[in-house]
């Protein structure tokens, strides 16, 4: 329930101010390198739900194969791009959270 309290003191915001920032611990798809966005949905994003497909537990993201086989993904969608997954990188988090 809100209580509207009558009279209550206001604070004003200027524009482009943000008294409480919150931290941002977690990447989205719109952190993802421009250059690799157009492949993502199209490309990448099946093939990686296709090898997730064939693990007896899809869910097991501990795996420790599951970094091996997600740069093999990624080496065979973008053969031009030179990264190295890392755990908790932009790829390796979105990744993990698109299932």
């Amino acid at each position: 329930m809100v209580k509207i309290t009558p009279n209550a003191p206001q604070m004003k915001l200027e524009a482009g101010s943000n008294p409480v920032r919150p931290t941002r611990n977690q990447f989205s798809g719109h952190d993802l390198p421009a250059d690799i966005k157009q492949q993502w949905a199209d490309k990448f994003v099946p093939l990686w739900r296709n090898y997730i497909g064939t693990l007896t537990d899809p869910w097991d993201t501990d795996n420790p194969n599951i970094a091996t086989e997600m740069q093999v993904c990624f080496n065979g969608v973008y053969p031009e791009k030179k990264h190295d997954i890392q755990a908790n990188d932009v790829v390796d988090f979105v990744v993990r959270h698109i299932l």
